[in-house]
């Protein structure tokens, strides 16, 4: 049993991002994973990977690609397996420095006579896993699992029908206490985990499972979200349908954290400014 609440599915939200190149290549729509956290300041704040918003990450910086708009596939509040995709209007971006994660905040969700859209759940800032976690509960081989809207650039592999994400096993394949290396990862503070991610996986929320507490067994360390999925590792030697190596990553929920930290210091040093 993974103790994961079933209703996590319908928290999950699809993000598409829109990038226009100045050099006149062609605008390229990506399609990503993302969920709402309730900051410390009681704000709600939109998580998802930063090669989602940040072009030269996923694009190349040569091919003068920017990021022209961002849409969510909200759920109406009457009926949760009806979606549609909002065109934020006003948002606020913050990117981590090293790590693939970013988060939107200052979102202004556009009035819409006909359906009242909303995110059916925040997880709340206590829900991220941290720095101790890491350190004394979460082991090698431990089962986790990644929530998220994964597909192809031709199928799509989730519920279309009621518009929800689809659940992905996993183990942890590196330790949890050191950030996993390897040259074929450009990014830091990530795990290694032994699973199948792909396309439209990214950002998708990463869950530790129920499991005992070593010190005291009569006691259960309940699931955190320990990440975001933010790649896999793959052969070259391949064609791209095999070249998947069963192993993926995520961006460990720290790396949030500390991006989370900086922006409540950035918004407290823009207020006192003011």
């Amino acid at each position: 049993m993974s103790g994961i609440n079933q209703h996590v599915v319908y928290s999950v939200t699809r993000i598409c991002s829109e990038f226009c190149s100045d050099l006149g290549n062609e605008p390229i729509k990506s399609f990503g994973t993302g969920f709402f956290i309730k900051s410390q300041d009681d704000e709600t704040i939109f998580v998802t990977n930063k090669h989602m918003l940040d072009p030269s990450l996923s694009l190349g910086a040569t091919k003068g690609y920017s990021l022209k708009s961002i849409e969510l596939q909200l759920r109406s509040k009457s009926n949760l397996s009806h979606t549609k995709f909002i065109i934020l209007t006003s948002y606020k971006i913050e990117n981590s420095r090293d790590s693939d994660v970013s988060v939107i905040y200052d979102i202004e969700i556009p009035p819409d006579n006909n359906y009242d859209y909303i995110s059916p759940h925040v997880f709340p800032i206590s829900d991220l896993a941290d720095e101790d976690f890491f350190q004394n509960t979460l082991k090698i081989v431990d089962p986790a699992s990644f929530i998220g809207f994964a597909g192809t650039r031709s199928s799509s592999w989730w519920d279309t029908g009621n518009n929800l994400p689809i659940a992905r096993h996993a183990n942890i394949a590196s330790l949890p206490q050191i950030n996993f290396n390897n040259p074929s990862i450009k990014t830091t503070e990530v795990i290694l985990v032994s699973g199948f991610s792909f396309q439209g996986s990214s950002g998708s929320p990463t869950f530790s499972h129920l499991k005992k507490n070593n010190i005291t067994p009569e006691n259960y360390s309940t699931p955190k979200i320990i990440g975001i999925m933010s790649g896999h590792m793959i052969d070259d030697q391949y064609d791209e349908m095999f070249n998947h190596t069963g192993l993926s990553y995520f961006t460990k929920s720290t790396a949030l954290l500390a991006l989370l930290a900086n922006l409540t210091g950035l918004k407290s040093r823009s207020g006192a400014n003011k």
